[in-house]
């Protein structure tokens, strides 16, 4: 992506990517291209209905958090889960995805769910 269409901002993380660009026709120019390079090279297509162009400042849904220009924070339903199936064999993943995608007060709120996973055992 980086090397072949010379795009200046993206995330990927396994088959899932996000591209940035200053504006939205240059955006759709390089749809084009990186469905051309999809198919091509990778014999991949793009799925429709992750196939969007929007505003960057509205956010974006992505691998269960939203990303803002400023920040980003985890989706309620990618909270609930961390918290319910956090256990003392995973809490070093979970923290660290909480950690990560979280304001101070939520990374405080589950120190103190830890700490009490730990009083319990």
């Amino acid at each position: 992506m980086k090397h072949n269409l010379r795009v200046k901002g993206y995330l990927r993380y396994g088959d899932d990517f996000v591209l940035f660009g200053e504006s939205r026709s240059a955006l759709e120019a390089r749809r084009d291209a990186v469905r051309f390079f999809l198919l091509q090279e990778l014999h991949l297509t793009l799925h429709d209905r992750n196939d969007v162009i929007c505003p960057c400042g509205r956010g974006l849904r992505f691998l269960g958090c939203h990303i803002f220009p400023t920040h980003r924070h985890l989706k309620r339903q990618t909270w609930s889960r961390a918290w319910q199936r956090t256990n003392l064999r995973n809490v070093s993943s979970y923290s660290g995805l909480v950690r990560a995608h979280s304001d101070q007060a939520a990374r405080k709120q589950f120190a103190w769910h830890i700490l009490g996973l730990l009083d319990d055992f």
